[in-house]
């Protein structure tokens, strides 16, 4: 028989500096693995960026990054924003443009770019920022950010929202803001595209890369010099990716198609099924609107049930310009010059191949679509 003194203690964690702040804006916050469509998200008045909005809060992202949903009205703007961590902005719906300016700049260096449904779009650091809906119809606009680091390591609202450092190699006042579009292949062999704005990542060519699965495409981004940066991926109809692991933070945004994940922690092995942990599967519906973020190195598979290419947003740490080493990990002999996420666990990767994954896996997924394309 055991006492309460036999229990093991338990304590609260305090509050860190970001989850103070998202409090402190008293709008609506959204816990879950994802949101199955961001539109239906709750949204409150927000008085920091003067329009209806609520933060997502992903069980993946885990303190590296962070995610609001805002609501802006036909013909209203956002007031005017300045912050010291990186954005990437994804329009859901709506048409508009962001005029971005660098501190302490004159009207004449500011510059304009439009936005319609599916842009991607950068807010360089520090830089000042209006977004404005110059369409006839609610935009509704998705921000994943680093606030929740930076934050918690500055803890210091004045040093975050009020710092007149211009970073010049970001953002340069007499530069085409939005027309920057340079292909190339990264330093780590992958196909990217460097811009500052995306205008519709749905019709963006992307590059062949089949290590995820046949006929699967993929092209990184890198935007504003940015630490944050991603992928566009997409696959076809009636087909499934390669389940593979990484680190924390990867906000993934679904832009095309509908169907759905599984995730589990990678500690349970390559057979959740086979191996009797089906209760810690979880499954993520998803269609064009969702997003979520798998936990820290939890496996994540995707499986297109639609019939269209799915087409798939990423936004992560990962820069190949500018990386970082608590994204990139240690370098060991066995995951020296790969990719980790696309190379097979057999050859020190963290992707499962077709061959080696759970048969039950498969199975569940002709149930629902037939046969594999």
């Amino acid at each position: 028989m055991s006492s309460d003194n036999d229990q093991p203690a338990r304590r609260t964690m305090p509050a860190t500096a970001y989850e103070r702040w998202m409090a402190d804006q008293e709008i609506p916050v959204e816990y879950g693995f994802g949101v199955y469509n961001v539109r239906d998200v709750e949204r409150g008045f927000w008085e920091a960026l003067g329009c209806e909005a609520a933060f997502i809060q992903q069980y993946g992202m885990e303190g590296y990054t962070g995610m609001y949903v805002a609501e802006l009205p036909s013909g209203r703007e956002t007031r005017p924003q300045r912050q010291l961590f990186e954005q990437l902005v994804t329009v859901i719906d709506g048409h508009g443009e962001i005029e971005v300016w660098a501190p302490g700049a004159d009207s004449a260096e500011h510059q304009v770019a439009s936005w319609q449904p599916y842009s991607l779009f950068v807010i360089p650091l520090n830089c000042n920022y209006v977004l404005r809906n110059t369409g006839t119809e609610p935009a509704i606009l998705t921000s994943v950010n680093t606030a929740p680091m930076v934050m918690d390591l500055f803890h210091d609202h004045g040093f975050v929202f009020d710092n007149g450092y211009h970073f010049a190699e970001r953002f340069n006042p007499k530069a085409d803001f939005g027309g920057l579009q340079e292909r190339l292949t990264a330093q780590s062999g992958v196909q990217a595209i460097r811009a500052n704005v995306i205008k519709d990542v749905t019709t963006l060519p992307i590059d062949l890369d089949e290590r995820r699965g046949k006929a699967s495409r993929i092209t990184v981004f890198e935007m504003a010099g940015n630490t944050l940066a991603g992928h566009l991926a997409e696959w076809p109809p009636h087909r499934r990716q390669k389940a593979h692991y990484h680190a924390p933070g990867a906000v993934l945004i679904i832009a095309r198609s509908e169907g759905y994940s599984l995730m589990w922690p990678s500690q349970l092995g390559l057979h959740p099924y086979e191996d009797g942990h089906e209760d810690k599967v979880v499954k993520f519906d998803w269609r064009e609107g969702s997003t979520f973020c798998p936990p820290d190195q939890w496996f994540h598979q995707h499986f297109n049930t639609g019939e269209d290419a799915a087409r798939q947003i990423a936004i992560r740490y990962g820069s190949t310009d500018h990386p970082a080493a608590f994204e990139k990990g240690l370098q060991t002999p066995a995951n020296q010059g790969i990719v980790p996420t696309r190379t097979s666990i057999r050859h020190g990767g963290t992707q499962i191949e077709f061959d080696d994954e759970d048969p039950r896996i498969l199975a569940d997924y002709l149930k629902i679509v037939g046969e594999v394309q």
